[in-house]
């Protein structure tokens, strides 16, 4: 219920500060996303346990996860879901540590990894993607405000660099992403709806 009114309140209200509250408060919101082959679906749910297990700082900063154990689920219309869902707590800061330790977590992602980016998500690797607040939030969002002030290009993320989240990786491998992801909003911003 809670939710609700602040989406509303994002997307109806007027520039007030209101607005602004209801836009920090769904901003503090973060998830993680795998998106594995479907045979290392249940090999990548038993790792997560494991390091959930085995590491309290990533256990304090993990809320919940879900996953999506039928693979021919994750196509909703013209969009992908993500396969496994790790909800951190609220923040950036939790969102940081649970991208971190995951990331390690996985090496493999080039063998694992679908390669396939979920609606409105940031890529990391093959395997793991993020993205800010949820895609029901910026699908309502696109359907009421033609023009986006709000999201960043992929829609990953509120505008904002104190709202992305920083890439776990090496600084060769954040400036690949980095290149990747603005071709791809490149791309979709020239391709015809």
């Amino acid at each position: 219920m809670v939710l609700q009114i602040l989406v509303e309140e994002f997307i109806f209200g007027d520039d007030s500060p209101e607005r602004e509250e209801a836009r920090a408060n769904l901003a503090k919101e973060y998830k993680i996303h795998l998106m594995p082959q479907p045979e290392y679906t249940f090999a990548v749910t038993r790792r997560i346990c494991e390091h959930l297990r085995d590491d309290s700082t990533l256990n304090d900063a993990v809320a919940g996860f879900k996953v999506k154990l039928n693979p021919d689920t994750i196509q909703h219309g013209d969009q992908v879901l993500p396969v496994v869902v790790i909800y951190s707590m609220l923040g950036r800061d939790n969102a940081q540590v649970v991208l971190d330790r995951i990331y390690h977590a996985f090496p493999e992602h080039r063998r694992i990894g679908r390669n396939v980016t979920p609606r409105d998500n940031r890529r990391i690797n093959n395997l793991i993607y993020w993205a800010q607040s949820g895609g029901d939030l910026k699908h309502k969002y696109r359907g009421f405000k033609k023009r986006n002030t709000q999201f960043s290009d992929t829609g990953s993320h509120f505008r904002g660099e104190e709202n992305r989240l920083r890439h776990p990786g090496t600084k060769a491998e954040w400036l690949v992403q980095t290149i990747v992801g603005r071709m791809s909003s490149v791309f979709a911003q020239t391709s015809p709806e």
